[in-house]
């Protein structure tokens, strides 16, 4: 009965081959973009290293800055380090909390007399290390100490160490970025551009650029704060929370303006869809 189908199928197809070529294109293509549509979506909100806590990541974006004595006066977007330590450092319910560059910046890095090298580069906190899972092939992320202290380390990506030395054992070893001397202290592997938040190929500490000292509106990041429990709206409304009480002290502090968390249902969104 089986080979009966088949045989009334195949004779089916050949009476009109047109028709049944473009029948059987058109499922395979609506099959084939179905596929890239799922592959793509996953491939957003799975967790795959350096950001294997993605389902227990919390993103904050913006935030907003208004006069206390015109309410009709605001400004939005991404905040300052000052800013973003102050509000969010302190709060107790996140395991971890970095804060990053919100973008990573396109500079030119070089052996010293060699060639340059266009590169992506992150200004990153020794926090980053604990937030995202990084495979370090040698050496070791920079730490609390180093940060604090400004010094000058960089953790590279294998792909461009091989493009500077010709070879990944380069810990130790000092290139030029943007004509500053950097010193290498840790090699990992090259990160996917999938990874929105921590891919870059050489991430440096941000006390060791203007960065770590720009006010408002002059220096801008984001916040990746890796909380202890699974993420759930519920879990994200007491983290919320937690930031209104450190927001409505640092208002209080402040005589001339106002300090305004832009905590929309957009923000949270990409979050939500990690769960």
């Amino acid at each position: 009965m089986i080979k009966l189908y088949f045989k009334q199928a195949f004779h089916l197809l050949k009476e009109n081959k047109l028709l049944s070529s473009i029948s059987i294109i058109g499922t395979a293509l609506a099959i084939a973009m179905i596929m890239v549509i799922v592959i793509t979506l996953r491939a957003t909100i799975a967790p795959f290293a350096p950001e294997s806590y993605r389902d227990r990541m919390l993103i904050f974006r913006y935030a907003g800055f208004q006069y206390k004595t015109n309410e009709n006066w605001q400004s939005n977007g991404p905040v300052s380090y000052k800013t973003a330590k102050a509000c969010f450092k302190e709060m107790a319910a996140p395991e971890a909390v970095t804060i990053t560059s919100s973008f990573s910046e396109t500079m030119l890095a070089a052996k010293p007399a060699g060639e340059k090298v266009s590169c992506s580069v992150l200004q990153v906190d020794d926090d980053f290390w604990k937030v995202f899972k990084f495979d370090f092939l040698s050496g070791y992320p920079f730490d609390k100490a180093t940060f604090d202290a400004g010094a000058t380390k960089a953790v590279i990506s294998e792909d461009i160490a091989r493009q500077l030395f010709g070879t990944s054992d380069v810990v130790g070893k000092t290139f030029l970025l943007n004509h500053s001397a950097y010193m290498i202290c840790g090699v990992v592997r090259p990160v996917s551009k999938l990874a929105r938040y921590a891919y870059a190929q050489i991430w440096i500490p941000l006390s060791s650029t203007d960065a770590f000292t720009a006010s408002w509106g002059v220096s801008t990041f984001w916040l990746n704060l890796r909380m202890t429990f699974r993420q759930s709206v519920w879990k994200l409304n007491v983290s919320g929370t937690d930031i209104w009480k450190v927001i409505r002290i640092m208002n209080c502090s402040i005589v001339t303006s106002r300090i305004l968390i832009l905590w929309r249902r957009n923000d949270i969104q990409p979050i939500i869809l990690r769960l």
